[in-house]
């Protein structure tokens, strides 16, 4: 399964999300994300789908996604161990993949380009 992000590519205020399908659906009015989240504190994570503009804004690149690392900050996450977590909550930051699509304003990356993800904001 090929995953995506969309991220910022020149604010900190960066946006990530996983997902599901391919470059082609970037063509369609809205892209459909699949994944796993979990819904409420310390649940076992499930399949969720959400939908998302199908191009990158102003300013944003998508990602396929072909490394993501999960670590105890995650854990921490679902668990709502900080008292900050938002749900549905999507675990998985450090990103690495492709550039699949870049949005107006965008200098910095390309096609093709080799993009990686750290902890992001405002996800």
């Amino acid at each position: 399964v090929s995953s995506a992000a969309r991220c910022a590519a020149v604010s900190s205020e960066a946006r990530a999300v996983p997902c599901g399908g391919d470059a082609g659906a970037a063509m369609q009015a809205a892209l459909r994300i699949d994944c796993f989240a979990a819904l409420a504190p310390g649940q076992q994570l499930e399949r969720w789908a959400y939908e998302v503009d199908a191009a990158p804004a102003d300013g944003e690149v998508d990602v396929e996604i072909t490394h993501c690392g999960v670590c105890h900050s995650d854990v921490h996450q679902i668990d709502n161990a900080w008292g900050v977590a938002q749900f549905p909550l999507v675990p998985g930051h450090e990103i690495v993949g492709r550039v699949i699509a870049v949005g107006p304003g965008v200098a910095r990356f390309q096609v093709g380009d080799r993009a990686a993800i750290g902890v992001q904001r405002n996800n």
